[in-house]
């Protein structure tokens, strides 16, 4: 038989992946530093301190939109591929984005942000082939491991830094006063320009997906053509634990992320930094630096000594409290050393919080991804996207509202302004510390002896007929997930080939298997 090669790296794919991700989240919360001055334009609120309330409404609307439209889509890039569910979230992101950065209404914006939303299948993409442009049946599974860790943390390091990254280049373009003097539309709309650079990015990377990108889409065999239902991937109670372990914390962190910018801006009568949106960006352009040195330098060596699930509980274990303590630092550094203060603890707190965020994810995203075959991941990742939404959908709507009331209210005149105002991260620290309980209770190690991330060995040592595995006992029949699966072949000669009786399958490599019948995270054990 002849050597299998080994492929190298994927650079260029992953690179480009990792920068459709990066324009993706941008477009999520480069919004959030001027969002509430563009409340107060549009005329529904009369500041900034009461804008939260239609500022979280504003960002529920992409997140709704992204709950309808996520589970279509990842069932789209099973079907069709991923590379045009691709192209069709770059396309209408550059569209859309320059409609909002021209609404000059309320109404016209939440209608902009929800079509955004609804045609955006790009952090579904994003996330299933991460793991896809590197799989190689001819390398060992260690170096298999780094090669996913290495794809992982470039791609979901891509989201991480724009969450930060995002805000910060919006603070500073939004209503950028040289441009306003040398542009006359940017006058009119003064929050065009952050919306026309998501335009120019995603308008070209179009070029760079179609040339660099690999099509990673599993051939389906005809019996799996026909549709599951979401529920079908929700009954697999490792992808059903990783999906809800997402989902909370994705309302926490997207939360956290929206509350910090209204209340740096809000007035320092009300509890808030008192900061401009230009000195907000910088500071979470400092931030971001954080994250890109945590993601690209220190978090393969993380994983590889903590593990994979290691690095998910880890970073929700040190979040909870430091989200809680944010303002207690920005307040007595503020008071020690004026706004200098305050903003050298939204950087190196808030830092510390978004470096922790982009292990999670990374981490998360490795997890989740092996607990579903190939063919189906796609619409495992609409499943997961779908209640991510929700949750981003709920997290900053909550926050915002929360945070507004607490600022606000006359029923609360009694108590200090900074104290209400810290009662929000207070809240939001607490659920991270019961999103870490949860996972730690439901979240499995994966097994790296039964990973499914297309390593498959070799037929000759694997002889299974097409022939014979039809008359294996139904899928019905079988083991729950997490058992192994012990099949009846007759006729199989287990001295002619004794490592078949351990063997590991992928059903897009396999002729024959049904993936449904294969636990997707355990062996599968041949017994004559």
């Amino acid at each position: 038989m002849p050597e299998e090669t080994t492929k190298p790296f994927p650079a260029r794919a992953v690179i480009t992946l990792s920068c459709c991700f990066l324009v993706n989240i941008y477009t999520v919360t480069s919004v959030f530093p001027y969002l509430a001055y563009y409340v107060v334009e549009a005329g529904a609120a009369e500041d900034v301190d009461a804008a939260g309330y239609w500022s979280g409404v504003i960002t529920a609307a992409f997140m709704v939109g992204r709950v309808i439209g996520a589970y279509p889509l990842g069932r789209a890039a099973d079907r069709f591929g991923r590379k045009p569910v691709l192209f069709l979230g770059l396309a209408t992101n550059a569209a859309l984005a320059v409609a909002f950065g021209s609404c000059r209404s309320i109404g016209a914006a939440i209608l902009t942000r929800f079509l955004t939303g609804l045609f955006n299948g790009i952090p579904i993409v994003a996330r299933t082939s991460a793991t896809e442009l590197v799989a190689d049946a001819a390398l060992e599974a260690d170096e298999q491991q780094k090669r996913r860790s290495r794809a992982v943390a470039w791609v979901l390091g891509s989201y991480s830094i724009g969450v930060v990254v995002g805000p910060a280049i919006g603070g500073v373009l939004a209503g950028n006063r040289a441009l306003k003097r040398g542009f006359a539309v940017f006058e009119r709309y003064p929050y065009l320009p952050p919306n026309l650079l998501t335009a120019l990015l995603g308008l070209l990377l179009l070029p760079c997906v179609a040339a660099f990108i690999p099509e990673t889409r599993a051939a389906r065999p005809p019996a799996a053509a026909a549709a599951k239902p979401r529920t079908a991937i929700l009954q697999n109670r490792a992808a059903a634990a990783a999906i809800a372990t997402y989902a909370l914390y994705s309302a926490v962190e997207i939360g956290v992320t929206e509350v910090v910018c209204l209340w740096a801006v809000a007035s320092e009568a009300s509890g808030g930094l008192g900061l401009s949106m230009a000195r907000v960006g910088q500071a979470l352009g400092a931030v971001g630096v954080f994250m890109v040195v945590v993601q690209f330098a220190l978090y393969e060596k993380h994983v590889a000594r903590v593990g994979e699930r290691g690095g998910v509980l880890g970073a929700l274990a040190r979040n909870g409290p430091a989200i809680a303590a944010l303002p207690v630092a920005a307040y007595a550094l503020e008071a020690a050393f004026g706004e200098g203060g305050a903003v050298a603890a939204l950087v190196l707190v808030h830092g510390f919080v978004k470096c922790g965020d982009t292990v999670f994810f990374s981490a998360l995203t490795a997890v989740a991804n092996a607990t579903v075959s190939t063919e189906d991941r796609g619409a495992f990742q609409g499943v997961n996207v779908t209640l991510g939404s929700l949750g981003k959908a709920l997290g900053p709507t909550a926050g915002a509202v929360l945070f507004a009331w607490t600022i606000n209210a006359s029923a609360l005149r009694a108590a200090d302004p900074r104290v209400r105002a810290a009662s929000t991260f207070l809240l939001y620290g607490a659920a991270t510390s019961l999103v870490c309980a949860f996972a730690s209770r439901r979240l499995d190690a994966p097994d790296d002896d039964a990973r499914t991330y297309e390593m498959v060995r070799s037929r000759s040592t694997n002889p299974l007929r097409e022939a014979d595995v039809e008359a294996a006992p139904p899928a019905a029949a079988a083991s729950p997930s997490h058992a192994p699966l012990i099949v009846e072949v007759e006729g199989f000669d287990a001295d002619a080939a004794p490592d078949a009786r351990e063997s590991e399958f992928t059903d897009d490599e396999d002729d024959g298997i049904d993936a449904d019948a294969v636990p997707a995270r355990g062996a599968a054990n041949t017994r004559v």
